[in-house]
């Protein structure tokens, strides 16, 4: 039986080809699609905190990206520190066993290509 693998992926300045898919893909998600305010540079979405001490989770169908996050400790800098600070009123968490999960996405034109949802 197939089944949607999953992958983590740490950041590179010289990434494997699928987080280089994953970018391509939060820019059709979050920008065209949603119409988030992202940045957007190269047809690929990407900010500051894509860096060193980024893990990407990718979630690929016969070896083809479909669905993806993007996690950071929250021992580093993270959004919730960022751009998302005044949605809460408590101090972001710092802490060694917890990360921060951002970018969740799936493709849903690659997966009904692939036959993996009802339209």
């Amino acid at each position: 039986m197939k089944a949607i693998e999953f992958h983590a992926l740490d950041y590179s300045a010289t990434p494997h080809a699928w987080v280089v898919d994953l970018y391509r893909l939060r820019k059709e998600v979050f920008a065209d699609r949603l119409s988030w305010k992202v940045n957007i540079n190269n047809g690929i979405e990407f900010d500051e905190y894509d860096s060193e001490r980024t893990t990407y989770l990718i979630g690929t169908w016969e070896g083809v990206p479909l669905a993806g996050l993007r996690l950071i400790s929250t021992l580093d800098p993270y959004m919730v520190e960022g751009p998302f600070r005044d949605f809460f009123r408590c101090e972001p968490p710092k802490h060694a066993l917890m990360a921060e999960s951002s970018r969740f996405f799936v493709d849903k034109i690659r997966s009904r290509q692939h036959g993996l949802t009802q339209v």
